[in-house]
Order: C-alpha cells, then sequence, then structure tokens
C-alpha cells in the first residue's frame, strides 16, 4: 500500500441550492460540483412547492456520463406547506446507509424530475464539506 504524502486538510463549506421550475421539465440539474481537492456532501434536503408528491432522480456525473444513484419521493408541500418539513434526503428511510456522499474532484452531482411540474417550484439544497 502507498504511503500518503498529502495532509487533507477541511478547506471550508460549498453550499448550493438548485431550483427546478416548471419550465425545467424533467431535464438535468447540476446541484453541486466536488471541489478542487475533492468534497463530501454531508446534507441533502428538498422543499416542495408543488401540491403533489414528486419522484427525483439523482446521478453521479463522473465528467464523461451520468450514473444513475438513486431516487427519492418527494411528499407534496415538503418544507413548503406549513404542516410537513423539508425533504432530508439523507434522513433514513431507503437512503439511510448514505450519511455522507463524498465526491472526486471534476465529479458533480445532479438531478431530474420523472415527470414535469406544472406550477410553483422544486428546491433542492446540498451542503459540503471542501477539501
Amino acid at each position: 500500500m502507498a504511503k500518503q504524502t498529502s495532509v487533507f486538510a477541511f478547506r471550508g463549506v460549498n453550499m448550493q441550492c438548485v431550483r427546478i421550475i416548471p419550465a425545467d421539465g424533467t431535464s438535468t440539474k447540476t446541484i453541486i460540483n466536488a471541489g478542487a481537492d475533492d468534497s463530501v456532501i454531508r446534507h441533502l434536503s428538498i422543499v416542495n412547492q408543488v401540491d403533489q408528491q414528486i419522484l427525483i432522480d439523482f446521478f453521479l456525473h463522473d465528467g464523461t456520463s451520468p450514473t444513475n444513484l438513486f431516487v427519492v419521493k418527494v411528499p407534496g408541500g415538503a418544507g413548503y406547506d406549513g404542516n410537513n418539513g423539508a425533504f432530508d434526503v439523507f434522513g433514513g428511510g431507503l437512503l439511510s446507509f448514505f450519511r455522507a456522499l463524498p465526491l472526486k474532484s471534476g465529479w458533480s452531482l445532479r438531478c431530474a424530475l420523472r415527470t414535469a411540474i406544472g406550477t410553483n417550484s422544486v428546491h433542492i439544497t446540498a451542503i459540503a464539506d471542501e477539501f
């Protein structure tokens, strides 16, 4: 095994938010890009201003091609209607094994709605540690 010669020092936090509007349809949008020396996504949440539940595909893009990572079902009004909290993607259920998502330099996390929304918007927020 090779000896590690670099010290990985925490450099800061990267916070990104993407807004998906009806005009976006089902096109893929980038949520967050990895930093120059890799990143670790620690938080991923969704606010759904649409009244009905939606399905969102998440893709890991390695700079060349996307790979479908997982799909989440977000309740209608989550984080917006005053009754349901924002949807925590890493908060349990089928994705409980994702407590953090590492991204290599040059990689990104992307998303796309399964079906287009007719009104309002969806907001996805990612917070990552930068190294």
